[in-house]
């Protein structure tokens, strides 16, 4: 929660902002109040689950790299 915070509050110090900024400050506050309901819920009929979706792939070394792959 607090490093969603400090993110949002780097983001609104910039000085000139890309409109790309203008999306990752405010997707930064939904994450902190979706995160927050999830910590703070107390409804025992509510159902949390988190969905991974990984690529895997080879590196030069051989050694596999997953890489997390947002859902469709």
């Amino acid at each position: 929660m607090q490093s969603l915070v400090r993110v949002f509050s780097e983001l609104e110090l910039l000085p000139q902002k890309p409109d790309e900024v203008f999306n990752f400050s405010r997707r930064a506050q939904e994450l902190q109040a979706q995160l927050a309901y999830i910590m703070e819920s107390t409804d025992k009929n509510t159902v949390f689950w988190i969905e991974w979706r990984s690529e895997a792939r080879k590196t030069r070394s051989g050694q596999t790299h997953s890489s997390y792959r947002p859902p469709d």
